[in-house]
């Protein structure tokens, strides 16, 4: 079953505010998040794969 993150674990796990979120996504330069009701969700492995994905551009 897949996991969702919430709008703040992402911010936490990037260090950065909701608004540097947003702005990345609308400008294409993260995931788009999946609404579930009034919330914002991203698939947990999704993110993490983005992680990696910069850890190994560095």
């Amino acid at each position: 079953m897949t996991r969702f993150l919430r709008l703040k674990d992402v911010c936490e796990l990037f260090g950065v505010t909701r608004y540097t979120i947003r702005n990345w996504v609308v400008r294409g330069e993260f995931p788009q998040p999946i609404r579930k009701g009034l919330f914002l969700r991203w698939p947990e492995e999704e993110i993490y794969r983005l992680i990696e994905r910069m850890k190994n551009n560095r």
